[in-house]
């Protein structure tokens, strides 16, 4: 029906015209062609045109009650394809604002990692230590990202190798660019998991609230567009609950393997989907449902076991250290007033949408499991799959307990720890809200989904403009500009005097690195007599808020006062800078 159709197009220029207004809109060259979306007050005027013209024609005719019921039903009916679509654009909006950059330790750390597995090698060996007369420790030549191996002579990853084993292939066709897309992909199916948990739970208006909760939020964004582990081991989380709630044990055990591969640490947390996986069958099943999906979990935990033994002499050390290094109950006072302050922060829409479930959960409550969730496919079994809200509530839950007792950090980008538990959580609240909205008359329904849709949208895209989230790319060229540079210019023997940007410098020009940050005066001037003696080229590779430290550091030392023009400058916001050392160094 035409009127219903300019209805249909009316919202869809309100939420184009509110989404530009709130991210700040778009623009690149795609073949040469400038595409640019930046001003809202077009697809304004055209809701604002196409909106009075069903006005007019659906009052005239009697049709707004009817007009109004039928796009809630639509929203209901075809809410999971909305929120495919939200899924498929949070998979574009990843690779459109990826960073493509090995910025700081942790991008450069899985990439590097990643490089490392497509070669089918599993350490790096470490030429620095076999030069004559060299004294200095393995960790002052280890890169950040790194850490010497229990073999001296060798390096190896500081970071789990499930998400570099995902990006091995992909990195070794495309390089950085075939690693984003490992990440970007993770950011759709993620979104696309979490809103079909909520579809189980709450109907078709649960997942297209979902889909917009995780899709926007800041922190699920800020790392979409970072080659790190948060939003994959995200959507290896997600996944495995959507395949416990259609009762397929299997995959739920492979999605769960994936996970604990990527994040060692929740390793634990498998028991939970595992539980709810058990309980929904028959007595005579239980065994069998969880022996398949324990079987691909113990492979995983058995692989991180003997990567871990092989790399750090231990099953039970990680890269970061010990259980006893990483875990305290003494974090927990410092680590919950600080998650809660990023929280407010950084996920207001989030917030404000979970304490409106809170509000109506008793509502909600009552209809939360529609009668079409599928049952395990269970031969002679007709009883249906308990509710797993029990299972997602402690998994959520145990995700959050786990970080309040991990080590203390900083910046507000740590809430991306939490990202497992607030897909889960969005869930939830979704489905809440949802129950609550099927209770509105139908003629206010349909306005009631889409300005929440919109508020959760608006709210979260404002908050991630504010943090910056959209000018990460920028952030970190830096990184991708100065290796780039630095490769057309540095000697095949040559040294990089480094800190910050170890990892990425080492990923980027395959030469060897020294940490100034390991070093003293003494130390220094020692190294730099030997390296020249040896025939390296040595070059500062420094992070603007560097540049001080090193010369405050190392004062009185002429290499190091860099009161010479740098040969390299990159970053179009943040800089980073390099110099060759001039040849005029001596061990005193």
């Amino acid at each position: 029906m035409k009127r219903r159709a300019v209805l249909a197009a009316s919202i869809a220029a309100l939420v184009a015209a509110v989404l530009i207004a709130v991210s700040g809109g778009f623009a690149a060259s795609v073949g040469g062609v400038r595409v640019s979306a930046r001003s809202w007050s077009l697809p304004a005027a055209a809701a604002a045109t196409l909106l009075l013209a069903w006005s007019a024609s659906a009052w005239r005719s009697g049709g707004v009650r009817d007009d109004l019921a039928w796009f809630g039903g639509w929203l209901e009916t075809n809410g999971q394809r909305v929120a495919f679509a939200i899924a498929l654009c949070s998979c574009l909006a990843a690779l459109w604002f990826a960073t493509y950059s090995a910025n700081g330790a942790d991008a450069s750390g899985y990439l590097s990692q990643a490089e490392m597995w497509s070669r089918l090698e599993t350490r790096r060996f470490d030429e620095l230590l076999g030069l004559p007369d060299w004294r200095l420790p393995p960790s002052a030549t280890t890169p950040l990202g790194w850490r010497p191996a229990v073999e001296r002579g060798w390096q190896v990853p500081t970071y789990a190798p499930g998400l570099p084993l995902l990006m091995a292939i992909p990195h070794a066709i495309a390089g950085t660019v075939g690693a984003a897309w490992m990440v970007a992909i993770a950011a759709g199916v993620a979104v696309l998991a979490a809103s079909a948990i909520a579809a189980r739970l709450g109907g078709g208006v649960a997942a297209l609230l979902t889909a917009l909760l995780l899709a926007t939020s800041p922190t699920f964004l800020i790392h979409a567009f970072q080659p790190m582990s948060d939003v994959p081991v995200t959507a290896a989380w997600a996944l495995c609950w959507w395949f416990v709630i259609d009762g397929s044990p299997l995959s739920a055990g492979m999605a769960a393997a994936v996970a604990v591969a990527v994040r060692p640490n929740l390793a634990p947390l498998a028991a939970i989907p595992l539980a709810v996986v058990m309980r929904a069958y028959p007595a005579g099943k239980r065994t069998t449902a969880g022996a398949w999906f324990s079987l691909p979990v113990a492979c995983a935990g058995a692989l991180v076991a003997f990567v871990q033994w092989r790399w750090y002499g231990s099953p039970l050390t990680s890269g970061y250290g010990s259980a006893g290094d990483l875990f305290r109950v003494a974090n927990i006072p410092s680590n919950a007033q600080l998650y809660a302050q990023w929280i407010w922060q950084a996920e207001p829409a989030f917030v404000c949408t979970l304490a409106a479930a809170l509000v109506v959960s008793r509502v909600a409550r009552r209809d939360a499991l529609p009668a079409r969730q599928g049952a395990p496919h269970t031969a002679g079994s007709t009883r249906p799959a308990p509710s797993p809200v029990a299972g997602l509530l402690v998994f959520a839950a145990a995700v959050i307990v786990a970080y309040l007792v991990y080590a203390v950090f900083e910046v507000w980008t740590y809430v991306r720890f939490l990202l497992p538990a607030l897909a889960v959580v969005s869930a939830l609240a979704a489905a809440a809200i949802a129950a609550a909205l099927r209770r509105l008359p139908q003629t206010i329904r349909a306005a009631g989904i889409v300005a929440l849709a919109l508020t959760i949208s608006a709210t979260a895209l404002h908050t991630a403009r504010e943090l910056g989230v959209f000018q990460i790319a920028a952030v970190t060229a830096r990184a991708r500009e100065a290796g780039a540079l630095l490769q057309q210019k540095i000697a095949a023997r040559a040294v990089m005097l480094t800190s910050e940007q170890s990892g990425s410098m080492r990923y980027l020009t395959g030469r060897s690195v020294l940490r100034w940050d390991a070093l003293d005066r003494t130390a220094l001037r020692t190294s730099l007599a030997l390296l020249d003696a040896q025939g390296y080229e040595v070059w500062w590779v420094l992070d603007q808020f560097e540049e001080p430290l090193v010369r405050t550091r190392f004062a009185g030392v002429p290499e190091a006062a860099l009161d010479w023009k740098p040969e390299v400058e990159a970053g179009p916001l943040m800089r980073t800078r390099g110099w060759r050392v001039p040849k005029r160094r001596s061990p005193d």
